[in-house]
């Protein structure tokens, strides 16, 4: 799949098509059923690569227009912002899904608590989909492999914080009362939970050092 996706890219001349086949349909960061305290259930993205979805990319690289203008709706320059706008542009026009919320609001006690980042319906499992984003890069900076090792831009940003934040917290909002009153008034009932994170794992220069456990 990672040879598929990369022929694509290098064939796409409009850059926003290019990052938007990187986001949606390149090999994850990490395995989400093998990440410490995941829950039975919780996995990747289950929307791949189809010949339907290649054929949609290519069309689009050639009449970028929808996919510049949905963005230009709420331009920044933070990479994660972009890269969900990235995934609702894609979750609103694939004909297989129907996108029912993005970035709801979880709130208890006048403070807000949690977004879901990414509400949808998929037609081919006929369930609604409780989807999870992120993209980060970490560099390892010891011999061990644990993810206290992996450090983002800002030192506070660890990947097994990262990991402990999604696992425990992001991917069960539906637990929480509040999330389940969030979800209950648009009439939203997610029977499926899954997490998907792109980037890279960067290494010290001649180091073997292995990833944590799931990447």
């Amino acid at each position: 799949m990672a040879s598929r996706i990369d022929q694509m890219l290098h064939r796409f001349r409009t850059r926003e098509v290019r990052d938007l086949a990187w986001a949606c349909f390149s090999p994850p960061l990490l395995l989400t059923a093998e990440l410490p305290g995941a829950v039975p259930g919780l996995g990747n993205c289950a929307l791949t690569l189809s010949g339907e979805r290649r054929e949609w990319l290519q069309a689009l690289d050639l009449q970028p227009a929808p996919l510049h203008s949905f963005l230009a709706r709420e331009p920044g320059s933070r990479l994660g912002l972009y890269f969900e706008r990235l995934w609702q542009f894609f979750l609103q026009q694939d004909p297989r899904v129907e996108l029912l919320a993005h970035n709801l609001p979880v709130r208890s006690g006048g403070r807000t608590i949690g977004e879901f980042d990414c509400l949808y319906h998929c037609r081919e499992r006929n369930c609604d989909v409780h989807l999870e984003l992120a993209v980060k890069y970490y560099l390892g900076y010891r011999g061990a492999a644990t993810g206290q090792c992996w450090l983002g831009p800002n030192s506070s940003d660890r990947l097994d914080l990262k990991v402990r934040r999604l696992v425990a917290h992001q991917a069960r909002l539906s637990e929480q009362p509040a999330g389940r009153r969030a979800l209950e008034s648009l009439g939203i009932k997610p029977q499926v939970r899954e997490i998907e994170v792109k980037g890279c794992l960067f290494r010290p220069l001649h180091s073997d050092m292995a990833g944590p456990q799931g990447f």
